[in-house]
């Protein structure tokens, strides 16, 4: 029972999200975190900083893709990633962070009054990051465990 429940969160790692940003937005809306950086007299440039930043996680997260896809296909961790359906939630994972942060720099366009929902948008992609760096982290070690091993 524990390993299908296990399994059944690391297939659906990619909304953990979900779990991230709705307690952020109920306690932002309680403690109004975000009323510093949202009201300070620099709101433009702080929601230019942020669409850039942004545009700098895409493209963190289209390198670990180019990773992932250069990863030796044969090695038994990428057999096993590929017949548990692993390398279907890291993809997800990534479309999913690169349309949050794509959100953000759409939401710049507009103005500063969707800067709220950006900030967001933007926490959401840095959860989706760091299911990335995990799935990317497990499947380095992985493989360099597989080649010194098996050569």
């Amino acid at each position: 029972m524990k390993d299908k429940i296990k399994a059944c969160i690391y297939k659906h790692l990619y909304l953990f999200v979900l779990f991230i940003i709705i307690p952020i937005a109920l306690l932002e809306n309680r403690f109004s975190w975000f009323n510093k950086f949202i009201n300070s007299n620099n709101v433009e440039s702080n929601f230019s900083n942020l669409a850039t930043i942004s545009g700098t996680m895409i493209g963190f997260l289209i390198t670990a893709m180019t990773i992932f896809f250069s990863m030796p296909k044969e090695s038994q961790m990428m057999k096993e990633v590929l017949r548990y359906e692993h390398h279907k939630t890291f993809i997800y994972t990534i479309i999913f962070g690169t349309v949050a942060f794509g959100v953000t720099i759409i939401l710049w366009l507009f103005g500063p009054q969707m800067l709220k929902i950006a900030v967001y948008s933007f926490i959401a992609g840095i959860a989706e990051i760091a299911t990335t760096i995990y799935y990317l982290y497990n499947l380095i070690m992985g493989n360099f465990i597989d080649f010194l091993l098996h050569g």
